[in-house]
């Protein structure tokens, strides 16, 4: 596991160089985030309205308009997050084939440059699916779950309880 976020910490180095970009998704994941708490408090009072009489259509505007929200929101989201990690990908080959070129010659003899070309664009390949990931899915989802257990707990401690067992499970 420390070796684990020993590498993960040095994926995330790289983003240093770019850390307004990353701040920025890092808050459009958050407003996500948000996003995926107030969608399904609309949807109960909606389906409250609809088991009371109809529900009022400022409810189900904001419910549809949120909807749509998220919907555009998480597109930018993946645009942005694809492109920086791109952007990143691009760099660190970059830097790997500057570092391939400044190998003396002695090295080339004993580790055929071929494979230590092909371990480099993997390794860069590897780092873009983990930037892509990180920015698209997994931060969100931390987010999601860090903020949704304890206001699931609030709201409704017995069926809170049943959400941190399936998180947990």
């Amino acid at each position: 596991m420390q070796r684990f976020l020993k590498v993960y910490g040095r994926v995330l180095e790289f983003l240093a160089a770019h850390r307004c970009a990353a701040a920025g998704l890092c808050t459009a994941n958050l407003a996500l985030a948000a996003i995926g708490f107030l969608e399904p408090m609309l949807f109960g009072h909606v389906i409250q309205g609809l088991s009371d009489s109809s529900p009022s259509s400022a409810i189900l505007l904001a419910w549809a308009g949120l909807g749509l929200l998220s919907i555009l929101a998480s597109i930018a989201t993946s645009l942005l997050a694809d492109r920086l990690a791109h952007r990143l990908r691009l760099h660190v080959m970059g830097l790997a084939y500057a570092h391939v070129l400044r190998l003396p010659p002695a090295c080339y003899a004993r580790y055929p440059n071929g494979g230590l070309m092909k371990t480099l664009s993997t390794g860069t390949d590897e780092m873009f699916g983990m930037w892509l990931g990180l920015f698209r899915d997994h931060l969100s989802t931390a987010l999601c779950l860090a903020g949704l257990l304890p206001i699931a707990l609030f709201l409704n401690p017995a069926l809170g309880a049943v959400l941190v067992v399936l998180a947990l499970v």
